[in-house]
């Protein structure tokens, strides 16, 4: 895979269930109203399954496809260590402004591999 913010966004709007809510858990926001959750589903180590969902602006609907993505499959350490930086890196055609978004879809993500981890403890 991989891309632009664009190409992720148009993957995003043709995905079916793209409105589909992404789990019980309530999304983090910005101060500029928008927020993101994630909803993910732990098996065998690893992240078995992403789901989203996110306000409507083009760059931060394009940052939590590509992060959906990228964590699906991933070992649960690897998912832990992921950053920002590591997003932000793959799209320098983000501008100043928008770079925020990166960091709330990463912090919504970490959040649902919480609750996932805390769902599946005995």
């Amino acid at each position: 895979m991989g891309g632009t913010i664009h190409d992720y966004f148009r993957r995003a709007l043709w995905k079916p269930g793209f409105a589909a809510p992404a789990g019980p858990a309530a999304p983090l926001s910005l101060r500029d109203g928008n927020c993101a959750a994630f909803r993910l589903v732990i098996a065998g180590g690893r992240v078995a399954s992403a789901r989203y969902r996110c306000t409507s602006c083009v760059t931060l609907v394009a940052l939590c496809e590509h992060l959906a993505e990228v964590v699906t499959g991933m070992p649960l350490e690897e998912a832990e260590r992921l950053r920002p930086e590591h997003l932000l890196g793959l799209h320098p055609e983000i501008p100043d402004a928008k770079r925020d978004r990166a960091v709330l879809a990463v912090q919504a993500m970490r959040a649902a591999l919480t609750a996932a981890l805390l769902a599946t403890e005995p």
